[in-house]
């Protein structure tokens, strides 16, 4: 086996069972800074993705919004029309 395992450190990712696996497991196990975006191009794009996601969001709801007032403008036009 000529692999490495990237370990970043986080506590949650230390757990005792997970390092006696680990050590049994890996032939090497590389430790990585947690949080460490600069280092993980993971983190960045996960980043990236959440700020376009949250931006078309955005418009989709806008838009919704929108669409409702206009809406209950026309119906309110048009129950107008009927009582004239």
């Amino acid at each position: 086996d000529n692999w490495t395992y990237q370990q970043d450190n986080n506590p949650k990712h230390k757990a005792k069972a997970i390092m006696v696996l680990l050590n049994n497991r890996c032939p090497s196990v590389l430790d990585w800074p947690s949080f460490s975006s600069d280092l993980n191009l993971i983190e960045n794009l996960w980043a990236i993705m959440k700020y376009w996601v949250e931006r078309k969001l955005g418009i989709v709801i806008q838009k919704k919004q929108i669409i409702s007032q206009e809406f209950f403008k026309l119906v309110i036009e048009e129950k107008r029309n009927n009582i004239d």
